[in-house]
């Protein structure tokens, strides 16, 4: 009997880590070290996943400019909006985990508001909006 894969939010955070370190090592070249790739890996990681955040809860891009700059980060929104295009598939991913939670969530008993509240856990940082 087939076993059924549930993909729930650490399926889809565990493959978007990796294709961010894939796109980090297949671009960098070989004298940056392992620990400096990883750690490129988990920025472009963490940009990426903000992104299909913000997205997927249809805020705009410009919201995460001003709290990349606070944190040192040179990000224009030109730069968003290419990874962004290179995410579209993960962004859907994103808007139905979203809508699967949300709809879980007010079948167990919450209303839409306290539902929307609740998926603030979807945020890999404080980053996303």
């Amino acid at each position: 009997m087939e076993e059924t894969m549930i993909f729930d939010l650490e399926h889809f955070r565990q493959d978007l880590f990796n294709r961010a370190k894939e796109q980090v090592y297949n671009a960098v070249d070989e004298v940056h070290t392992k620990e400096a790739k990883d750690g490129v890996s988990l920025e472009l990681f963490n940009v990426m996943y903000d992104i299909c955040y913000v997205s997927a809860i249809n805020k705009p891009l410009e919201d995460l400019i001003d709290l990349y700059i606070e944190k040192g980060f040179e990000v224009t929104l030109d730069v968003l909006q290419e990874i962004q295009t290179k995410c579209r598939k993960d962004i859907s991913k994103m808007r139905a985990l979203l809508q699967i939670t949300i709809d879980n969530l007010m079948e167990s008993g919450l209303d839409s508001v306290q539902a929307l509240e609740s998926i603030t856990n979807y945020r890999v940082s404080e980053n996303a909006c």
